[in-house]
């Protein structure tokens, strides 16, 4: 990466090989070139012990759409695998897919204007994929498991906290039609690549309510940038024009925020998310939250690490987009779980915070 070079491991090409191991072979096969994204895991754990696990997958989200992003920037066609042989790719890579292991793959190549459609043997591969019976823990669905698994939550030395259970989400309330930016940022987006940013601090200052608009349009508009089958973008507005303080949801096929909750959350989440000021002097902190069972149910044991793909994604979007209007963003994926998903009115297990990333006007 420091010398931008490519270094060659072997002579020859392997795209062969590689489609053999995916569920889309033809995207593969037609490609100009596959990119393996993989994951050294003991990164993320000797610092965030088990949580490292969601956060090198979320990594791999905001990486993997740069790439999209920079292929579509030069006339390039890309799709993505998100059905994969795990094995077959990391000894094609020569890792030992424990350490480190494969986690995402991109081709790119001429474009071809769609994703390559499943044949038949993309379904029998995704059925291949499924993990065995008898391999399963013996209670309880295994994505939930994952998640509960990787929680924060406080250490015992920390002040005792009371944290309200879960509640049934509320009835959602006024619906807010959200206005068009204009003039739209005329960034690049090799300009607003490079220079994006993670903001230190933000100052206390307001959002239009067009810049959230155009941040959560940039998210989340396109049914084709869906690589699971459910992650849903929340906002808690804290200092918007144009709408009052609380808590919403992105609606992006009618492009409107229906009113959740309405009431001024600031303090609430920065005590969620470690007291970590930034999640309050933000103008809005935008959740994606993963229907986790139901994506469990319709796609398998699989389907978590997609959620957290996804998830990626959709934070680097935002932050892109903040970065074209001159505003900043920064993740915050550092939060007590119960906590803020009890705030929020998730299970955690059937609905959970995945991400969150802050934005507003950055210092």
């Amino acid at each position: 990466v420091k010398e931008h070079e490519l270094v060659a491991l072997r002579s020859g090409s392997r795209l062969k090989e590689l489609a053999e191991a995916v569920s889309q072979p033809a995207a593969i096969e037609g490609s100009a070139a596959a990119i393996l994204l993989t994951n050294v895991f003991g990164r993320y754990s000797w610092r965030y012990a088990n949580r490292g696990y969601r956060y090198a997958l979320i990594d791999s989200g905001h990486i993997g759409e740069n790439l999209r992003l920079a292929a579509r920037s030069a006339g390039l066609g890309w799709t993505p695998a998100t059905q994969f042989e795990d094995d077959a790719l990391n000894a094609l890579l020569e890792v030992d897919g424990r350490e480190e292991a494969v986690c995402a793959v991109h081709a790119v190549g001429s474009p071809t204007g769609s994703e390559t459609p499943a044949s038949g043997r993309a379904r029998h591969l995704a059925e291949k994929l499924e993990i065995e019976p008898e391999k399963l823990p013996r209670s309880g669905p295994l994505p939930a498991r994952f998640h509960e698994a990787t929680k924060l939550v406080p250490a015992p030395s920390r002040e005792e906290r009371e944290v309200a259970p879960p509640s049934e989400r509320a009835a959602m309330g006024p619906e807010t039609v959200l206005p068009s930016l204009s003039p739209r940022p005329a960034a690049t987006v090799e300009e607003t690549i490079q220079e994006r940013r993670s903001a230190r601090l933000f100052h206390q200052r307001s959002v239009r309510l067009e810049e959230l608009a155009f941040a959560l349009e940039m998210a989340q508009d396109r049914r084709v940038l869906e690589r699971s089958l459910g992650v849903d973008l929340f906002v808690a507005a804290h200092r918007v024009e144009g709408i009052r303080p609380g808590f919403y949801q992105y609606r992006p096929r009618q492009r409107s925020i229906a009113q959740v909750r309405p009431e001024d959350l600031r303090a609430a989440v920065i005590r969620a998310c470690l007291r970590q000021e930034k999640a309050g002097r933000a103008a809005a902190a935008l959740f994606m939250v993963g229907r986790i069972a139901e994506a469990d149910a319709a796609r398998g044991k699989r389907s978590y690490r997609q959620l957290l793909i996804e998830s990626g994604e959709i934070g680097q979007r935002i932050y892109l987009a903040a970065e074209a209007m001159g505003l900043a963003a920064r993740n915050l994926s550092a939060f007590y779980d119960d906590e803020l998903n009890g705030l929020l009115g998730f299970d955690g297990r059937r609905e959970a915070v995945l991400h969150l990333t802050v934005l507003g006007n950055g210092v």
